[in-house]
């Protein structure tokens, strides 16, 4: 049987344990609050309008991309792509405006200079060579995203900024993944 003292000294133990967990949760909790008061706008830094800026030019260049592969890839399962590309970065897209309204930021309204470049220089390949440049060029694009993503959750502060980053990081890893393996397919089974 425990002692009276011990008791007592667990008990102070459990409420000191008890104390740390309320003082960390409402730290975290204060973290979603901004230095005016109550009001509720919510906590933009320059990662988030960064991350928003850099997201939509990826978002449009993704899905121009995914187009242009839906119409033009020999292979009818690089053609599948791109058509999940355009459809799931279409979604991205909205999902982005969506999280960006409520901030005065301005965001273009489709693909980068260093993407149409990249599409020109896609234009002038043949088909079974398109699907190859796509497919690595889909990887480079994804391994940009995914840093972007990253980085959103790690250095952003508004919370509908960082869910969207972390709803669509499993999604472009997966995208990432799914490439690599189309093009190690096709490049194996002796097609390119």
């Amino acid at each position: 049987m425990k002692s009276a003292k011990s008791l007592g000294h667990a008990t102070k133990e459990a409420s000191a344990g008890l104390m740390l967990c309320i003082a960390m949760i409402t730290a975290t909790i204060g973290c979603c609050k901004t230095d005016n008061g109550d009001d509720p706008t919510p906590l933009f830094n320059t990662a988030d309008q960064q991350f928003l800026v850099q997201t939509s030019f990826i978002n449009y260049d993704e899905m121009d991309a995914g187009s242009l592969a839906e119409a033009t890839a020999a292979d009818s399962v690089v053609r599948q792509y791109g058509r999940m590309i355009f459809v799931e970065y279409d979604s991205a897209l909205k999902d982005l405006l969506t999280a960006a309204v409520s901030f005065s930021v301005f965001l273009q309204q489709g693909p980068d200079s260093t993407y149409l470049a990249q599409k020109h220089s896609l234009g002038l390949l043949s088909a079974k060579s398109f699907d190859t440049a796509y497919l690595r060029m889909e990887i480079a694009s994804d391994a940009r995203q995914i840093t972007a993503l990253q980085a959103e959750e790690v250095l952003g502060q508004d919370s509908l900024v960082k869910e969207y980053a972390c709803k669509y990081l499993p999604r472009c890893r997966a995208n990432l993944a799914m490439a690599d393996s189309l093009i190690k397919e096709l490049n194996f089974s002796g097609g390119y």
